[in-house]
């Protein structure tokens, strides 16, 4: 009989936790497993990514509980859809779709992983919001045989500091790079420099994502040799930090690419990548496939960052929101060729050998096999309980 697999998430779009969740798809449908996807809204940002045994339905939940009568029809849809699938496994990703699923399970005993992608702010603030979020959070997830991933030891650490209520013994999986997509990338090759050094950053364009702190830092770095910055991706500050470049003088040098699907061809064309985030990240999957890649990063220490990126070894992991580190990392990085040869070979190293999409997957399915046969055991020793007594 198949495994079958309920990926429960608030909506596909351009980010981590929704690539990692459909690499897990893919890699349990590689096994024969049957998988389907449950999307609590109505966006789906990776139709080229979805493998071809895997059912996506959309629930076209607004996901805000102000709408009550919207969110009472999501839970209802979704219980049906328990009932229905049967499921042996359903698999949460990010903090609503955690609330959602464990609602909607009612008082059946299905196994429900909660995969904890960030370290959000709600987590830790004292506003009214943020205690009804946890309020909310704990009410959800107080039944039983609900298991919890966490991205790396610091979101794991971070979620029990502020939900000390979650069991200790939460399972550290990293997420992981395409292995599939990144193919071209599995054997090292050294970045000809040609024109002059290309740097580039991935991310949505919000304030936390620190873009301006690396601009100023560029500006600041005064680098003799030519070089351009490329940023893949949109967002709200694109015309604020687009006229900022301007009002340092560097606007010629930056390049605003918009969304970018080709990812591999973006990175394939720089030489470092930078991650200049100032909070909310778990494990940055632009992090690992830069690495993957074969490029050398400078990363700020959030999250889970420096799980992944050794400092001194793969690149630089600094404080957030310092201008002065991201400059030197920079220079470091454009004018010493050997160390930028050495630190990309490293990262490549490491992150084909511990952050692949296989890997990953695996491990995943590995602990879903270890819940299984836990809630097997204990179905049997019910029983033989039960035929004892009698």
């Amino acid at each position: 009989m198949k495994l079958r697999i309920l990926h429960v998430i608030p909506n596909i779009e351009r980010g981590g936790a929704e690539r990692a969740m459909l690499l897990m798809a893919r890699g349990a449908t590689s096994h024969g497993y049957d998988v389907r996807v449950i999307v609590l809204g109505d966006k789906n940002a990776y139709p080229e990514l979805i493998p071809q045994r895997v059912c996506v339905e959309h629930l076209n939940y607004s996901l805000t509980y102000r709408k009550v009568t919207d969110t009472f029809t999501c839970y209802r849809r979704l219980n049906r859809i328990y009932q229905e699938v049967a499921p042996d496994i359903i698999h949460s990703h990010l903090w609503p779709a955690a609330r959602m699923a464990a609602w909607a399970r009612r008082q059946d005993n299905i196994p429900h992983v909660v995969h904890i992608q960030d370290t959000m702010n709600w987590l830790a603030a004292k506003d009214f919001r943020s205690r009804m979020m946890r309020f909310l959070t704990r009410w959800a997830l107080r039944r039983s045989n609900i298991h919890f991933i966490a991205v790396g030891d610091a979101v794991k650490e971070y979620t029990l500091q502020h939900l000390p209520w979650i069991p200790k013994n939460v399972r550290v999986i990293h997420n992981a790079f395409d292995d599939e997509i990144f193919g071209q990338f599995r054997i090292f090759e050294e970045r000809p420099v040609g024109q002059g050094i290309r740097l580039g950053t991935a991310a949505r364009l919000v304030p936390n994502k620190g873009i301006d702190r690396c601009l100023r830092a560029l500006a600041n770095a005064r680098i003799d040799a030519p070089w351009e910055y490329w940023i893949a991706g949109d967002g709200s500050q694109r015309e604020t930090w687009s006229r900022l470049a301007d009002e340092l003088g560097i606007g010629n040098r930056v390049r605003f690419l918009g969304t970018v699907t080709d990812m591999p061809s973006f990175y394939g064309e720089l030489h470092i990548y930078i991650q200049p985030s100032l909070s909310l990240e778990g494990l940055p999957l632009v992090l690992v496939e830069a690495m993957a890649s074969g490029l050398p990063v400078i990363a700020t220490d959030v999250g889970a960052t420096g799980e992944l990126v050794r400092h001194g070894m793969d690149g630089f992991v600094i404080p957030p929101d310092d201008i002065a580190a991201i400059a030197s990392a920079v220079k470091t990085l454009a004018y010493n060729g050997e160390i930028r040869l050495k630190m990309a070979e490293s990262a490549h190293r490491r992150a084909w050998s511990e952050f692949s999409s296989t890997r990953m997957a695996q491990k995943v399915l590995d602990f879903y096999a270890e819940i299984l046969s836990t809630k097997s055991l204990l179905a049997k020793q019910t029983e033989l309980g039960s035929s004892s007594t009698s």
